[in-house]
């Protein structure tokens, strides 16, 4: 026990049987998008304050919802002085991101969509035990699981992936993917690289971590991936990813931005590779269906 750690930078958590004791304390950002998310807002919000690591704070950054979201807010922010709460029109979601992210107090962020929610209690606390345990990460993330409106578990076919430090280029790839709602973030790192693009809107946190992870310095021993599951995603018609084509669409146009930024330091075979192998994957989702392929 050193005699330079103060008590007040200490947390307690208690795990079943025995008690973690986290010695630093990195203050957690949860980013909180939202447009007309007013019937799951309030899940959200409570599957964060039920978490047993209490250093946290959450920017709720509306984009001008017309349905009950400032009313299903309210209370959450009358409750508790570490919840704020703006809402003004944006230019999408990278753009509510953004204008969250410049308001930030914190070492990490998490972007959790107003239609998410963690898990469990312990997410948190095990998120800052990762970051204490691995100085100077980058990228922090874990499993996540799919529900309905209900909060079903919907089944997925997806291969489960292993605990452990993953390689930049499985990020580039998409060989290594991460969801959103359970991918931890260093904030001094994403404003090094620009912060979301709005160009890929469709698609901006997936190239975010691509960026963050490939720009120089390339991130070798910075990105980790937890073995937990970490976040529940609800799946719905009414969410901005439920329009596949447009899902495509970006991820084509991600690969071709990628494909001509200098700051990635990825071979430029490799680059071309990966750009043609998804723009294709693009335009023959679009012809397939007979949409648009001009755009």
């Amino acid at each position: 026990w050193s005699s330079d750690v103060c008590s007040s930078d200490l947390e307690f958590v208690q795990e079943k049987n025995y008690i973690v004791i986290i010695v630093n304390k990195p203050l957690l950002s949860i980013i909180v998008p939202s447009y007309n998310q007013g019937a799951f807002i309030s899940n959200t919000l409570m599957s964060i304050l039920k978490q047993d690591y209490q250093h946290w704070e959450v920017i709720i950054q509306d984009g001008g919802s017309k349905d009950s979201t400032h009313d299903a807010v309210q209370p959450f922010l009358r409750a508790d002085s570490r919840i704020s709460y703006q809402s003004e029109k944006d230019k999408g979601f990278a753009d509510a991101v953004n204008k969250a992210l410049a308001r930030c107090k914190g070492e990490y962020a998490i972007i959790q969509n107003s239609d998410d929610f963690f898990s469990g209690s312990h997410v948190f606390s095990e998120a800052a035990g990762y970051l204490n345990k691995y100085p100077g990460l980058y990228l922090l993330s874990a499993p996540f699981c799919r529900v309905d409106e209900q909060l079903n578990e919907l089944l997925v076919t997806e291969e489960k992936q292993n605990e452990g430090f993953i390689d930049p280029m499985d990020i580039y790839t998409l060989r290594r993917t991460f969801g959103q709602s359970s991918t931890f973030f260093s904030i001094q790192r994403i404003r090094e690289i620009g912060l979301l693009s709005y160009h890929v809107d469709m698609v901006a946190d997936t190239d975010t971590w691509i960026r963050m992870a490939t720009c120089d310095p390339q991130g070798q021993k910075k990105i980790y991936f937890g073995a937990n599951t970490w976040s529940c995603a609800t799946f719905h018609q009414e969410q901005r990813s439920s329009d596949q084509s447009k899902f495509m669409v970006g991820r084509a146009q991600m690969f071709a931005d990628l494909f001509f930024n200098e700051d990635i330091k990825v071979n430029i075979a490799e680059k071309k590779r990966i750009a043609v192998i998804f723009i294709t994957d693009a335009f023959e989702y679009l012809i397939d269906r007979k949409l648009e392929t001009t755009k």
